[in-house]
């Protein structure tokens, strides 16, 4: 019974209260009655300039106005302004009329405003502000470099905002190696920029560009492939003579930069006085890694790796030394002694014995027949000389008898 009773009060208090309210209002009918332009009005300025939302009445008397945000924030009640922003003014110089002014337009002031006449009921006009901002790309959702890796899939999407709607495109910068020319090729008409089987010749400049009748925008972004390191020797088999240096070159590729080294039956070899090694850079993803063995002995012979690691994977490639050591030969001497007899023989002749020393120690036993007759000084006669002598001896002798006989 209470409770009826106190909603009985309320509900009475609430008529007396409208009854009160609808006393002060301007009357709702009639040729005086105040009419709000209710009829919808969409404003559009550029940027930067200055918004007029029309607002009129027809037969405002007395009759008040306010402007609302399109959730009910108000901004103004007659000419008072009841926001902070020093932009909001009211334009009032024309009767009947309660005009928001914003000043300095800004993409963010775009949205739907409320002018109230406060009548009972009350009477409203929407009034939508559309402000042309220039294309402006949303660079914080996108990266200055996307990596992947060949057979990968990528999708970017180039976020724009701007009024009217930016147009946006997707161009590669690509270049001709023949010529060393760059092009640019248009990739995609959307915002999208789509890869369903990324490729290593995928990688490159690409930009996002977005266009409006207020301006332009563009984003470049550089898309990379990475891999595991690519190892090439530049000769795998090394062939140096005894005590000078040999040199041995590894090419290295990769993406990210790999870490290198030299190994030798398992150990990591460093810079002393037996191993320099050094590196050089060739690009930006490319380096040689050189490994000097100094003064190579025969003991430096074998099998070294060059070896390349990253987050991507690790590679190693075989090197093969050969030193060359020339071989030592030895060389048997032989000594010969002669020794020689002389022996005199009766009359013209005179034996001589020789004996000979040779390698294995053996005496070896000659004769020879020397006549002592005749000159010294002169030349040997053999037995030929000896025989033709005598047979011309003879046949003068028997010339001479036969002669005589005659």
């Amino acid at each position: 019974m209470e409770y009826g009773y106190i909603t009985w009060n309320i509900l009475i208090l609430i008529y007396s209260v409208l009854r009160l309210v609808e006393s002060q209002l301007p009357p709702m009918s009639g040729p005086d009655a105040p009419v709000l332009d209710t009829a919808a009005v969409t404003v559009t300025v550029a940027q930067g300039m200055t918004a007029s939302l029309p607002c009129r009445v027809q037969n405002p008397g007395d009759t008040d106005v306010s402007w609302f945000t399109a959730d009910y924030v108000i901004l103004t009640t007659s000419d008072l302004i009841l926001n902070d922003d020093s932009r909001l003014s009211v334009d009032t110089e024309n009767p009947g009329e309660w005009n928001l002014v914003i000043v300095n337009v800004q993409e963010e002031d775009t949205g739907t405003y409320k002018c109230m006449l406060q009548s009972f009921p009350p009477q409203e006009k929407f009034v939508t502000l559309k402000v042309n901002t220039p294309p402006v790309i949303d660079k914080g959702s996108l990266k200055e470099r996307y990596l992947f890796q060949k057979g990968e899939s990528l999708t970017v999407i180039c976020k724009v905002s701007g009024y009217p709607e930016p147009f946006v495109k997707w161009y590669a910068f690509k270049t001709i190696t023949s010529t060393m020319e760059e092009v640019k090729e248009l990739v995609s008409e959307t915002a999208e920029l789509v890869f369903e089987i990324l490729q290593a010749n995928d990688g490159g400049i690409y930009r996002c560009e977005a266009v409006n009748e207020m301006g332009k925008d563009m984003y470049e972004i550089f898309l990379q492939e990475v891999y595991e390191p690519r190892l090439k020797a530049i000769n795998k088999t090394i062939v140096v003579k005894q005590y000078l240096d040999a040199v041995l070159q590894c090419e290295i590729e990769s993406n990210p930069s790999a870490k290198t080294g030299w190994q030798r039956d398992g150990k990591l070899l460093k810079t002393n006085f037996k191993y320099n090694v050094a590196k050089y850079t060739e690009s930006e993803y490319k380096i040689v890694t050189e490994l000097t063995i100094n003064e190579a002995d025969k003991l430096d012979s074998g099998e070294y790796l060059c070896l390349a690691t990253n987050f991507y994977g690790r590679k190693r490639i075989k090197f093969n030394v050969i030193v060359d050591v020339p071989t030592t030969t030895t060389q048997s001497t032989t000594t010969t002694t002669t020794a020689t007899t002389t022996i005199k023989v009766p009359k013209s002749t005179e034996k001589s014995t020789s004996l000979s020393t040779g390698s294995h120690d053996k005496l070896k036993e000659t004769t020879t027949i020397k006549y002592v007759e005749g000159p010294k000084t002169g030349p040997a006669r053999d037995s030929a000389s000896i025989n033709t002598y005598s047979c011309t001896l003879i046949l003068s002798v028997y010339s001479i008898l036969l002669l005589l006989i005659l």
